[in-house]
């Protein structure tokens, strides 16, 4: 990784001591179980890795940040893989199966995006025309229009 990279590495309750076990006396790599600030973390963040879901592509997408996807294998019908195309076809993020990762691999990705600033800029810009800005107005007219029409 380039010299001073910070990583902010959210493990999961489950995982967090095996993972802060591991990355222990690491400088610049802080590890959580859980934040309840993603805002104040993608805010940031000059690249995001991840795995695929719908709410963390949101977020992703809202916080106009570039990223590294890698679906999680087992979701229902690999539902992740494609949510993480959509972001790869439109150029806001590096898609990886797991099955195609080690540490090698994700080291020489974040360090070839976080070198590259134009790749950062084209990668948010991309990431931010995904995003959808106004789906909580969009969610409550669909659920007035259904009251109506079943009135």
């Amino acid at each position: 990784m380039p010299p001073d990279t910070q990583v902010l590495h959210i493990a999961g309750s489950a995982d967090c001591a095996r993972v802060a076990a591991i990355a222990a006396g690491r400088t610049g790599y802080k590890v959580l179980g859980f934040c309840d600030q993603m805002p104040a973390a993608y805010a940031v963040a000059d690249l995001v890795i991840a795995r695929a879901g719908a709410s963390s592509l949101t977020e992703i997408a809202l916080a106009g940040r570039p990223s590294i996807l890698v679906p999680y294998p087992f979701a229902a019908d690999d539902h992740q893989t494609r949510n993480a195309e959509v972001f790869a076809r439109a150029g806001a993020a590096t898609l990886v199966q797991e099955r195609e990762l080690d540490a090698a691999t994700l080291a020489a990705l974040a360090t070839a995006i976080l070198l590259d600033p134009a790749a950062r800029t084209r990668m948010s810009q991309a990431a931010r025309k995904l995003a959808v800005t106004d789906a909580a107005e969009r969610v409550c007219a669909a659920i007035e229009a259904s009251f109506i029409s079943a009135a």
